[in-house]
């Protein structure tokens, strides 16, 4: 049973295509770990950043920080709608859920994550992260009384 050379190209071609494919999706599934990890860590800047600025309002009635914290809440708000797209994305090339808490990623039937502990429910994810109500909405409030 000899194989001729068009047939021994063909297959050649066929087992280069699937590890160009492969290395591709690899190559997509770093790339989005990467970027979910940065989104992650400029969220966690972004908290100190937070924190230093309300402990330096603590105890003043400065009305720049008032407007700088409600900033840095809705900055913040916006980074976590860009990490919930990235982690779905991530989800999407993976078929697996990503840790809300490390970011490491979990097979569906696993209740918590195996990394750290979170609970994996989907409810619970969304749950890991509490973000208070902007000031500007209880001022709204306080005029609408």
């Amino acid at each position: 049973m000899a194989l001729d050379k068009e047939k021994i190209m063909e297959l050649w071609n066929e087992g280069a295509s699937r590890v160009k494919k492969t290395a591709m999706d690899t190559k997509d599934k770093v790339a989005a770990k990467y970027n979910l990890s940065k989104l992650n860590t400029e969220l966690e800047e972004m908290y100190i950043t937070l924190g230093m600025v309300s402990h330096k309002a603590y105890g003043c009635q400065d009305k720049n920080y008032d407007e700088e914290l409600l900033r840095l809440h809705k900055q913040i708000d916006a980074q976590l709608d860009e990490i919930a797209a990235a982690r779905t994305e991530l989800e999407a090339m993976t078929g697996k859920k990503v840790c809300a808490l490390c970011g490491k990623t979990v097979k569906e039937e696993y209740d918590y994550c195996p990394f750290c502990g979170q609970k994996s429910d989907a409810e619970e994810m969304k749950a890991a992260v509490v973000v208070e109500e902007a000031p500007e909405n209880k001022e709204n409030e306080e005029e609408n009384s």
